[in-house]
C-alpha cells in the first residue's frame, strides 16, 4: 500500500488552509496580523486564494479516481493510500503550483510570519 508521502507540501497546504480561515478583524485597524498572531488576509488575498483552492481541487481530482478523491476529501493528502506513480508525480507538481500561487498573494511580511509558525525540522 502506498501513501503519498510529501510531508513538506502538505503542511504548506495545511498552512494556507489555515490562512484562509483567519478572521478580517485586524483588517479594519490596517494591521497585517491580530493580536493574537493570527495572519489576516485582505478581502482581494481571500478572493484570490479561493480562486487557487477552487483551481487546485479540480486538478487533483482529474488526477484522482472517484473513490481516491472521496478519501482526498474525508482525510487529506496525507490519507491519500494506492497512489500510482504517475498520480503521485502529478500531484506533487499540483501541489508545488498550489504553494507558489498562494505565497505569490501573501506579503513579505505574512510570509515571515508562516515560516516562523512553522516547526523547525
Amino acid at each position: 500500500m502506498k501513501t503519498l508521502k510529501i510531508m513538506p507540501l502538505i503542511m504548506g497546504v495545511i498552512v494556507a488552509a489555515a490562512i484562509a480561515a483567519t478572521p478580517l478583524a485586524a483588517m479594519a485597524q490596517g494591521q497585517s496580523q491580530s493580536s493574537s498572531g493570527e495572519i489576516v488576509l485582505t478581502q482581494e488575498q481571500q478572493a484570490k486564494f479561493k480562486d487557487i483552492r477552487e483551481q487546485t481541487i479540480l486538478k487533483i481530482s482529474q488526477v484522482l479516481s472517484p473513490a481516491q478523491m472521496e478519501e482526498f476529501k474525508k482525510k487529506g493528502p496525507q490519507g491519500l493510500t494506492n497512489v500510482s506513480d504517475p498520480q503521485k508525480m502529478q500531484l506533487e507538481e499540483i501541489f508545488q503550483s498550489y504553494l507558489k500561487e498562494i505565497r505569490a498573494i501573501l506579503t513579505k511580511e505574512q510570509l515571515q510570519q508562516i515560516e516562523q509558525a512553522q516547526p523547525k525540522q
